[in-house]
């Protein structure tokens, strides 16, 4: 599978929101797993998902030096569902590639259909690249964790930067900010996971000067002041650099989905990119069991033959609405949910 899915994806973090794979379960009869899996994700991607969402494409939230140096604009695309005059739940949600490359644009069925359930969605874009150790695609030295680290700081900066736009400008798009969302998939399912898991102060304990070298995690990439809280996170195969910072005082209610045999990002305690060159990551098993022992609501769907990407779209979007909704009715929620199959426990 690893072989299978090198070809698929780059080596570091390589993969798009629309290549979510799964079980096909409409597949015929005698195809192996891993060839439904290969049609679940050619079908996502094909999918043409029926909504009436508005969309505002290209929104300019700030502006920041990527990794070469250059300015760059920093863009999102807001879906609004088309009744006016009511305040709708919000989704941020952050675009997979391994903090090298992606686009929002991938993540347009995912908005589609949480659109459909009566949240606001916003896909951004934040600045991309780092040394992997290549040129012109060839290996040309070990891949760099330091510029790894860096694109995800610049990453951060970004993620933030947006969410106080949104807050900002929370009229223009009927956002109720009383309940935001972060949710994100590979890079952008470590992305939500950090936003919430990392400050200014743990970084600056790993990482000293890059606080000093990239200015700090808030108030980058925009000017804007604006607060916000973020009440729950979906983070799909993501994971975190040390359990040290999963603290009673920062956590918050967490859906997670994640293939048990990732050979990029950890489910368990591993390596990431299973490079031992490179640091242990923390996946969804110990985070959800950190979270269950503090009593914070947690829900995990784990694929026990999944790799890097699982489930379908539609299947983790009615999940994901399903929880998101409980978690404003209050509703304690807990479960680890190991299967193949798409199975729903405790939503319609």
């Amino acid at each position: 599978m690893k072989k299978q899915f090198s070809k698929i994806y780059s080596q570091l973090f390589v993969v798009g929101i629309i290549s979510i794979c799964s079980l096909n379960l409409n597949a015929q009869t005698g195809t192996t797993l891993h060839e439904r899996r290969l049609a679940q994700r050619a079908a996502d991607a094909e999918m043409q998902v029926k909504s009436d969402a508005v969309i505002t494409r290209d929104v300019v939230y700030g502006s920041n030096l990527n990794w070469k140096g250059e300015k760059e604009d920093l863009k999102l695309d807001v879906y609004t569902p088309p009744k006016t005059g009511k305040k709708y739940p919000f989704i941020l949600f952050v675009h997979g590639g391994g903090f090298v490359k992606g686009d929002k644009k991938s993540s347009k069925n995912i908005a589609k259909l949480l659109v459909n359930q009566d949240f606001v969605v916003a896909s951004i874009n934040y600045r991309l690249g780092w040394d992997q150790g290549k040129k012109n695609g060839k290996k040309i030295s070990e891949p760099n964790e330091q510029s790894a680290n860096e694109a995800k700081y610049r990453a951060m900066q970004d993620i933030r930067a947006s969410l106080r736009y949104l807050v900002a400008n929370a009229y223009k798009y009927n956002i109720d900010t009383n309940w935001i969302f972060v949710s994100g998939a590979s890079a952008g399912g470590v992305a939500a996971l950090n936003l919430i898991f990392d400050d200014q102060e743990s970084y600056n304990k790993i990482l000293p000067d890059f606080e000093k070298k990239f200015g700090p995690l808030n108030f980058s990439s925009n000017s804007l002041t604006n607060s916000y809280t973020v009440k729950a996170i979906v983070p799909m195969w993501g994971a975190l650099n040390t359990m040290d910072v999963v603290t009673r005082g920062k956590a918050i209610p967490t859906l997670f989905f994640q293939g048990a045999k990732d050979p990029v990002v950890p489910y368990d305690v591993g390596y990431w990119y299973t490079n031992p060159n490179f640091s242990l990551g923390y996946g969804t098993k110990p985070i959800y069991d950190k979270l269950r022992s503090m009593g914070v609501s947690a829900v995990a769907y784990v694929d026990p033959q999944g790799g890097h990407g699982v489930y379908s779209v539609k299947f983790i979007t009615d999940i994901m609405g399903c929880f998101l909704k409980k978690v404003i009715k209050g509703e304690q929620q807990s479960g680890f949910y190991i299967s193949t199959e798409e199975v729903k426990h405790n939503c319609p």
